[in-house]
């Protein structure tokens, strides 16, 4: 078992994935799972995946069908061998090498099931201003410490967060 499952799903994505990935390798926590799922790529996104598997050791790679996000990210919660798992679209990207273990951090320090930090949004190489973003009351924090999760979900905002795995399994809790 390792720290945390970072799932991302993935389809076209040869444009996109390399920062991606590299947002996610390139992380302080090195006990952490990338679950890569290839949903159906007619591009180079499935030989970009087999580059980095061969340089890293915790690249996983389900190659499936289009099935669609919801499916592939729920294919990566069976698969996964994290504690907590997360989830990033291709196109994304961590803001700082420090994420994920600040995640870990805090939720094993106050028992979190679910842990986050604020999202940072970025348009044309410009990053996005808390008053420029239309999600932007449930993107950003106001403050640090224990609060309701149902406050602070929006459309995009929840792969901000880390998920404890094991209460996700035990709820039946999917993407639809």
């Amino acid at each position: 078992m390792c720290s945390v499952t970072i799932i991302i799903p993935m389809y076209n994505s040869e444009k996109t994935i390399e920062r991606c990935l590299n947002s996610c390798v390139e992380q302080t926590l090195k006990d952490i799972e990338v679950m890569c799922i290839n949903d159906g790529s007619t591009d180079g996104t499935l030989n970009i995946l087999k580059k980095y598997k061969s340089k890293c050791n915790n690249i996983k790679i389900i190659n499936q069908k289009n099935r669609g996000t919801g499916y592939s990210r729920n294919q990566g919660i069976k698969a996964a061998q994290g504690k907590y798992v997360c989830f990033m679209d291709s196109d994304d990207c961590y803001p700082e090498i420090t994420a994920i273990e600040k995640m870990v951090f805090y939720a094993n320090e106050n028992h979190a099931l679910i842990c986050g930090g604020s999202a940072r949004f970025i348009r044309n190489g410009r990053i996005m201003g808390r008053d420029d973003h239309i999600q932007r009351k449930q993107a950003y924090f106001k403050e640090n410490g224990m609060m309701e999760y149902k406050k602070y979900q929006c459309l995009v905002g929840f792969g901000r967060f880390i998920y404890q795995r094991e209460m996700l399994l035990n709820n039946n809790i999917f993407f639809p």
